[in-house]
Order: structure tokens, then C-alpha cells, then sequence
């Protein structure tokens, strides 16, 4: 099974949040100090954006390295200036039911949106990233309860056997 990340889906997702953030946290702020976290994903921004999406994704891979099939080469297909950069996890058989997969997928989205976007707003809004930072460590521990499930069965899952003894 894999899981692939898109480049163009996590900024569009980045820079759709920090336009938010911007705009909300922005109140009593210059007009010149929101257009930086307007733009987190533009021209020139995005390479730090980049940079942050390709560090926590290898945190990612080293969390869940005992699910994952041994990669060889490089860990991220087309990494660089590459427009259609994605980021994969391919899992080894058998080591994910579908419904875990689609929940570790959607755990991981969050985080790596969520600490790309704490780390832009921290540059261009210092105060306004805490939420982000919060959302992101909130995730990895979700993470954590994916890849605990998923090597020793969850909890919810458990029965007793039925014995007449």
C-alpha cells in the first residue's frame, strides 16, 4: 500500500491557511507586515516552505520506519525545484489495514501542513504560531497511536475469547 503527498495539494492547503491566519491575526498590523504571511507559498517563500514539508516528512519515515518498506536512493521523488514533488510512504504488506492507512494519510496531512504553517507564521507573525505548533505536536501523537495500533492492535479491537470456563 502507499500513501502519496502532493506538493501542489500541501501549499495549496498552506498558503490558503496563512492567508486566514494573516487575515484574522492581522488586526492592528501594517498592511506591509500581512502581505509576508499572505505569500508564504509564492516566488522565492516557498523554498522555505519546502524545506520545512521535506524535514518533517522524514520525521514522519522515522516514526513509522517499521511499517514502511526500505527505501533506496533517495527518500522523495522529484526533491528539489521539482513542481510536482511528491512525498510517499509505501508500507510493507500486510502492515496496515486500509482504514489505518487512510487514517495515518489524513494524520500526516495535518501535520505536515500544520507545522510548515507554524514555522512561516513564526517568520511573519511572531505570537501567531503557537495554535499551529499545537495542531502539529496534537497530530504526531495521533501518529503515534497509528503506528502503536498498527504493531500491537488496538485497544478497541481486543475480545475475550468465550469458554464455558
Amino acid at each position: 500500500m502507499k500513501l502519496c503527498f502532493k506538493r501542489e495539494g500541501l501549499l495549496h492547503d498552506i498558503s490558503n491557511l496563512a492567508y486566514v491566519a494573516a487575515d484574522v491575526g492581522g488586526e492592528g498590523r501594517a498592511p506591509h507586515e500581512l502581505h509576508q504571511a499572505f505569500d508564504s507559498c509564492e516566488e522565492g517563500n516557498v523554498e522555505r516552505v519546502d524545506r520545512v514539508l521535506h524535514l518533517r516528512f522524514s520525521e514522519v519515515r522515522l516514526l513509522l520506519g517499521p511499517l514502511l518498506k526500505p527505501v533506496r536512493g533517495v527518500a522523495h521523488e522529484g526533491e528539489g525545484s521539482s513542481r510536482n514533488c511528491r512525498m510517499v510512504l509505501q508500507f510493507r504488506p500486510n502492515a496496515v489495514s486500509a482504514v489505518l492507512a487512510l487514517r495515518i494519510k489524513e494524520v500526516v496531512r495535518e501535520y505536515l501542513v500544520a507545522m510548515a504553517l507554524a514555522d512561516w507564521l513564526a517568520l511573519t507573525l511572531p505570537g501567531s504560531e503557537g495554535v499551529w505548533k499545537e495542531r502539529g505536536k496534537e497530530a504526531m501523537t495521533h501518529l503515534v497511536c497509528c503506528l502503536n495500533a498498527a504493531l500491537y492492535g488496538s485497544a478497541v479491537s481486543l475480545r475475550r475469547a468465550l469458554s464455558p470456563f
